[in-house]
């Protein structure tokens, strides 16, 4: 994509042999602009107004549109935002004007944030001239193979949300609390409809996306070095963006030239998430993030604002290349897992409730051992944790842990209030203890959340049963029961991270490839999509439903996110659409051409 600054196209561009619908797109504005048109294949001129200048549009019988912005035939448009925004101030005096006469036109804004602007011309006197003119961002396109989607990245608790299309652009969407959209300074806070995040693509690949309160992290795989990079933007506070001081506008470079990385792992509301890299010669583990409670695993706890993130100090002196992974779990009430290539694994940060399994609730800023079997240890497939609101920040305490492994046992420690052991009690374990055989899926809730596992073929729930949802018993589930899916045939699920400050109405979706599907929770503003809002969705009134897919198309993921009470689904499906239903407002429902001003859609709608 091209730099910041004015944009401007010359010359002709030649169209023969295309459909009517003409379309291209200039690069060098932010956000870059498309113009679209459609012609019949004779002489002819469409005028437009710019501010006060004509933009020429001229269509030629031999199939080449010539573009000039003043009579004389500069043979540029200048798109710069004051140009485009002054589309406003004149959208009742605009007149489009041909060879035959004198046209009346109209403009019309949808957004000036947004800049989709069009003009619809009645030409009602000669079918040999252009039928329309139209300026608006790439993002505003129907679907198309430029806006089909390969890959959306909510997080529960988060206000923005991402969504990766087939040809390697990443848009954002949903509210850009500190520019946590990176839309560029000077740029409205709340955006409208897709916005193009602005990164090299040229030259690099988005890999991944993840999130923090009010901070956005992209890593990309630079294509030149074969190496990775994390860039971000938005809230810059205790060490969110490293050694930025300031907030971010658009997105910057955090750290380049890294083998690996380990991003942080279901963590609800938290200020600064911190994630860990490796460098080009795997010598070095760098961290980065707030670092409160020390997980550098030095002893230091304060917040890492180096440009370069911090050096962490490494269990009993082992090298760099012997880590083998590390699970970075919670935001500031956080902790993190170091596990060996000699299968021992290690534990630092908050440990008010027991989580890290050490034996004692005293929180570590220093290593300490897990007391595990290295045959254990070995088969560790994932560390999980579960959050509970501290009451004192507005901030999530890892209050448990999960260990799975690729054998499928399942390990707990740290706070067993509200069953979240799923063994009968609430008593805490401050070690790990086994919980769970055969299990092949994870999805932990928070403190005061539900709990999900696959065990076989068989989905299994435990914890809260808020509003009656799992059970008809009002009691929560001391044990795991099987979820109610009768009818929903090879069902799969994408269990989110619980919402922020109300984790317990996290709502759950199972799904199959042929889009259908069975939703628990509190439906709020319909986020449930079959027509009703504010109606808990509960064992008593499951159903099998269905988005209304095309024929042929294949669902590949179905999402539920959250904010405070805002809850919204989203569906995407192999051919890169996405459906969505829940609350529209905060952008959390985009439309390609603009914002949706509904608060509350009960059923799915296509966004792109």
């Amino acid at each position: 994509m091209a730099e910041l600054g004015p944009t401007k196209i010359h010359g002709n561009h030649d169209v023969r042999g295309k459909s009517a619908a003409k379309s291209f797109v200039i690069e060098g504005g932010n956000p870059q602009y498309q113009v679209s048109y459609s012609f019949q294949s004779v002489d002819g001129e469409l005028t437009a107004g710019l501010h006060g200048k004509n933009a020429h549009v001229t269509l030629h019988e031999n199939g080449k549109v010539a573009i000039s912005n003043n009579a004389a035939g500069d043979s540029t448009i200048d798109f710069t935002d004051k140009y485009i925004q002054a589309f406003k101030d004149f959208e009742s005096e605009q007149k489009v004007t041909g060879k035959k006469g004198v046209y009346d036109g109209t403009q019309r804004v949808f957004s000036h944030n947004n800049r989709n602007i069009t003009s619809d011309i009645d030409d009602s006197s000669s079918s040999k001239y252009a039928s329309a003119l139209a300026v608006k961002t790439v993002a505003d396109h129907t679907i198309s193979d430029s806006m089909a989607i390969e890959k959306l990245f909510v997080h529960g608790g988060w206000k923005q949300r991402f969504a990766l299309t087939k040809n390697g652009r990443l848009y954002g969407f949903g509210q850009s609390d500190d520019y946590s959209l990176g839309q560029g300074e000077g740029q409205a806070e709340n955006q409208f409809g897709f916005v193009l995040i602005n990164l090299p693509y040229s030259t690099h690949e988005v890999a991944d996306v993840f999130m923090g309160h009010q901070t956005s992290y992209f890593v990309l795989y630079n294509r030149e070095n074969n190496l990775h990079e994390i860039w971000g933007c938005g809230n810059a506070s205790h060490g969110a963006l490293g050694g930025q001081a300031a907030n971010r506008f658009s997105p910057t470079p955090i750290i380049k030239e890294v083998t690996e990385y380990w991003k942080p792992i279901d963590f609800c509301y938290g200020r600064t998430p911190m994630f860990y890299v490796r460098d080009k010669n795997r010598t070095k583990i760098m961290a980065f993030g707030a670092n409160a409670y020390g997980r550098t695993g030095d002893g230091n706890t304060s917040a890492i604002t180096a440009d370069s993130g911090r050096l962490i100090a490494l269990p009993e002196n082992i090298a760099a290349q012997k880590v083998k992974k590390i699970f970075s779990m919670g935001g500031w009430y956080g902790c993190t897992f170091l596990v060996t290539t000699d299968n021992k694994l290690f534990a630092c940060g908050y440990n008010g409730q027991g989580q890290l399994g050490i034996g004692s609730t005293t929180n570590t800023s220093t290593w300490k051992k897990v007391n595990l079997s290295t045959g254990i240890v070995a088969k560790i497939e994932e560390i999980r944790g579960g959050y509970g609101y501290h009451t004192g920040g507005g901030e999530s305490a890892a209050g448990f842990t999960f260990i799975r492994t690729n054998t499928g046992e399942l390990y707990f420690a740290g706070d067993g209030a509200n069953y979240a052991a799923g063994r009968g009690t609430h008593t805490d374990s401050t070690t790990f203890v086994q919980v769970a055989t055969n299990v092949v899926e994870l999805y932990s809730g928070g403190h005061y959340g539900s709990h999900i596992m696959k065990q076989g073929n068989t989905y299994r729930v435990w914890g809260m049963n808020h509003n009656n949802r799992w059970a008809a018993n009002a009691a929560d589930l001391s044990r795991p029961r099987d979820v109610n899916l009768s009818g929903l045939s090879g069902p799969k699920c994408n269990f989110q991270c619980s919402g922020s400050y109300t984790p317990y109405l996290m709502d759950q979706v199972f799904w199959n490839e042929r889009g259908m599907y069975c939703y628990f929770g509190t439906n709020r503003y319909g986020a449930g999509g079959y027509g009703l809002k504010d109606k808990e969705a509960s064992y008593k009134t499951m159903k099998v439903r269905q988005v209304p897919i095309d024929q042929g198309d294949q669902v590949i993921g179905m999402y539920t996110a959250q904010h405070y009470n805002d809850q919204t689904t989203y569906c995407l499906t192999r051919t890169g659409k996405l459906y969505a239903c829940g609350y529209g407002l905060n952008n959390f429902l985009p439309k390609t051409y603009g914002s949706q001003s509904n608060a509350s859609n009960s059923t799915w709608q296509l966004l792109n």
